[in-house]
């Protein structure tokens, strides 16, 4: 799943003048991470030397297995020289806090997770889905619980559940639902339309927002107050 995010990743930051260094790609069912960290790790070191650590990063595509390669990165130094970003599988990733032994501390792990409206919709669902699971909610169990409502939503109007029936009445549903994770409304290709990000990383004892990418103007604003009390600055291409 993740070369579809790459293809598109690998346009834009020639297109901003960053240089791409390698990609290190595994499979999906892997768990033992050494050999592509010593790759990384290899690949890292020369960046380093050639441009100075506070100029390079690593960019993450991956889900719950980042818990397990970041807890293996101790092993290698030049990933710990450098910060990480992840995508939105990272972004308040309960498993990785609970798993990572801290590591994802040191490599910060800016990712973007879509914000979810704080309305009492979300704030109900968090309630019930923390009393259910133990766990925090996030952006995808939101998301998911609204597609059930829309789908459900979308059978009542068609009086089917077959898929030729629901189908063309879906989308309308959609673009009419504002549920726990906010406004649902699609695009033409049926996605759903740009949103506001948060920009989030860890902290030792939990989630910090860093900043926020709003999608709908391709703008983002960071924290700086929130970066310079850790020590930190934005990251940027310069």
């Amino acid at each position: 799943w993740g070369d579809g995010i790459y293809n598109i990743l690998t346009g834009e930051l020639a297109d901003r003048g960053i240089v791409e260094l390698e990609q290190v790609r595994y499979a999906a069912e892997v768990m033992e991470f050494s050999t592509y960290l010593q790759a990384m790790d290899d690949i890292l070191g020369k960046a380093v030397a050639t441009y100075g650590a506070e100029h390079v990063a690593v960019q993450t595509m991956s889900f719950n297995e980042e818990a397990v390669y970041f807890t293996q990165t101790d092993l290698f130094p030049n990933t710990r020289k450098v910060i990480w970003f992840g995508c939105e599988t990272s972004g308040r990733n309960q498993r990785v806090l609970d798993d990572a032994g801290g590591s994802q501390v040191d490599l910060r792990v800016f990712s973007s997770l879509m914000t979810p409206g704080t309305t009492w919709k979300f704030t109900s669902f968090e309630e019930r889905f923390n009393t259910l699971t133990g766990r925090v909610a996030g952006f995808y169990d939101a998301a998911e619980y609204d597609a059930m409502w829309i789908q459900a939503l979308s059978i009542m109007e068609a009086s089917s559940y077959m898929a030729n029936d629901v189908t063309p009445v879906f989308q309308v549903a959609a673009s009419n639902y504002y549920g726990a994770s906010g406004w649902c409304d699609l695009d033409e290709n049926g996605d759903r339309k740009a949103q506001i990000f948060d920009i989030w990383g860890y902290t030792d004892d939990g989630f910090q927002a860093w900043g926020v990418y709003d999608g709908r103007v391709i703008e983002i604003t960071w924290y700086d107050n929130l970066l310079a009390e850790v020590g930190l600055v934005r990251p940027s291409t310069q």
